[in-house]
């Protein structure tokens, strides 16, 4: 068997923790031995999973940095030790820009062969001082890395993060389908708990950062309440502008029509009860959540920003551009929630993002060293 060691730096609930542990419940064990390794980790809402799935993260560092180049910095002085420690026959570098060229060079200079390179976004968040930036560009510029497979959840993701002169093979970025069947006995149960029966209700998922753009949801939402007696807001995640959101909410008198879930494991559920599931995200690198929204039927209204592997159901997503008048958006929210539901899901498989056929070419990409590209 091969020892995988699966590398991200932190440990969030987002797309690539998603994909990962899709990855290590899925794997075939036969082969493969998983190892999830993290600089740090900042959720448990996967646990119960890989517990599971008897599989454990190791962090890299021995404390919490909030500083984000910090926290690089401090990871890269250990980074080459645990994979020296570890001695994986794999390793699975996942990557949210340009800095992840970094690693895999780290990878080579310590002897590893076999080395996959994971693009997942198209942007950079929390960089006040652009330094993560500067890092990005230049690592791209100067960092060289043969001998190596790169794979990208998109082609926009895979561009940014290392530029179009590399050879990038797209990965779908799989979803567990049979947990994202419509069913109206699950949204009817939600709806009355959460005591939403006569309500308009918009949803998102996402990380409480700059990216994801929760401030254009508050000014849509002030608008909508304008025009719809009865709507409500669901927020699912968790992040360090939460706070700062909720206190504009407060500012903008609209926080009794919102409802802030933080981090769940019931997201597949939760976008049962939606009506439209809105995501206005300044950048992505692929978008898992909207492939799950659109699984359950969920009319979706969008941002151009969004790549177009993302948008499966052509004639269930509005695409619009952020700069749009806000009575647009407003219009297509409330048209959109009008359509009828149905369920998606074996559109969703025969377009191949279902998370086993997902896995399975993961999988020979781990089989394979890939040693034409060295050549």
């Amino acid at each position: 068997m091969k020892k995988v060691l699966i590398y991200t730096e932190r440990w969030c609930a987002g797309g690539i923790e998603s994909l990962i542990t899709n990855i290590v419940e899925k794997i075939n064990r036969e082969k493969f031995i998983p190892i999830i390794l993290v600089s740090q980790k900042e959720t448990e809402v996967y646990d119960k999973r890989l517990k599971l799935a008897n599989c454990n993260i190791i962090e890299t560092l021995s404390q919490k940095y909030s500083n984000p180049m910090k926290r690089i910095i401090e990871n890269m002085k250990v980074f080459k030790q645990k994979i020296e420690k570890i001695k994986p026959d794999i390793i699975h570098i996942n990557t949210y820009n340009g800095i992840g060229l970094i690693y895999a060079k780290m990878a080579k200079n310590v002897g590893m062969s076999n080395i996959i390179l994971h693009a997942h976004n198209s942007g950079i968040d929390n960089d006040k001082f652009k330094i993560k930036s500067l890092i990005h560009n230049i690592s791209k510029l100067i960092v060289k890395v043969k001998g190596i497979k790169y794979i990208a959840c998109s082609t926009k993701a895979g561009d940014f993060c290392f530029g179009k002169k590399n050879k990038i093979d797209i990965i779908n970025n799989g979803i567990d389908t049979e947990k994202y069947h419509y069913c109206l006995d699950i949204r009817n149960k939600y709806r009355k708990e959460f005591n939403l029966q006569d309500s308009l209700v918009i949803g998102n998922v996402a990380r409480f950062v700059k990216q994801k753009n929760h401030i254009f949801l508050l000014k849509l939402l002030k608008e909508l309440t304008k025009q719809v007696e009865n709507v409500k807001l669901i927020l699912v995640g968790e992040g360090e502008l939460q706070d700062s959101i909720k206190q504009q909410a407060i500012n903008m008198n609209i926080e009794e029509n919102i409802i802030f879930l933080g981090t769940r494991s019931d997201v597949n559920n939760l976008m049962q009860m939606m009506d439209v599931f809105v995501f206005p995200s300044l950048y992505e690198g692929l978008g898992i959540v909207l492939i799950e929204a659109e699984s359950t039927g969920l009319p979706c209204v969008i941002s151009e920003n969004i790549p177009k592997e993302a948008i499966l159901i052509h004639d269930n997503v509005s695409i619009l551009n952020l700069d749009d008048d806000i009575e647009k958006w407003v219009n297509e929210i409330i048209k959109f929630s009008k359509k009828k539901r149905e369920d998606k899901v074996e559109l969703i498989k025969n377009m191949g993002y279902d998370r086993i056929e997902n896995i399975k070419k993961i999988e020979e990409i781990y089989e394979n060293k890939y040693e034409e590209e060295l050549l």
